[in-house]
């Protein structure tokens, strides 16, 4: 009972050290809330990067694995095969800002299509058609990044079949 006391009285002064650390550095006045924020956003990067959080005396390690993809960027006419390192950040360089994941209806969870969150707001060429029912049904814009998905979420290598599929959904758009 006195360790549990014990460690969780160190894990509070952990975390007060890491709040006073965030407003010293960052945000001076900085709510809790948004400290809170910044401590999941955070946590979420280094997910994103396929790090794992070391235990004490750990150092830091990372498990990035490279992968295949395919990109289609406005004015191609066709995808094109790419092999990145997997994790948010790359996708992020990739689309040119925050990430916006886009499931692919048929495919299972099979494969997903990541986009440009604020493509539409920030006026980005289109790059694709989505179609649905055989109709045009939305716009896609900037540059689509096609990978793909596993069980648990993680983007794995997108396979030329999963791209056959995803291709009856989305067409390039070129205005040439």
């Amino acid at each position: 009972m006195k360790e549990d006391f014990q460690r969780s009285q160190e894990d509070l002064n952990r975390v007060k050290r890491l709040r006073e650390h965030y407003r010293k550095n960052f945000k001076q006045g900085a709510s809790d809330d948004a400290f809170l924020d910044w401590v999941q956003e955070t946590l979420d990067i280094i997910n994103g990067l396929g790090w794992k959080l070391p235990s004490k005396g750990e150092k830091m390690s990372s498990d990035k694995k490279s992968i295949k993809v395919a990109v289609l960027e406005p004015g191609m006419t066709q995808f094109e095969w790419r092999e990145i390192v997997s994790g948010y950040k790359t996708l992020q360089g990739l689309v040119g800002g925050l990430t916006e994941r886009v499931p692919v209806p048929e495919t299972e969870d099979e494969a997903s299509i990541y986009v440009n969150e604020e493509g539409k707001l920030e006026n980005l060429p289109v790059s694709a058609i989505w179609w649905y029912q055989g109709k045009p049904y939305d716009l896609l814009r900037g540059t689509l990044v096609v990978c793909g998905s596993s069980d648990d979420g993680r983007d794995t290598d997108l396979t030329p079949a999963m791209l056959d599929r995803v291709k009856t959904f989305i067409t390039p758009f070129s205005q040439k």
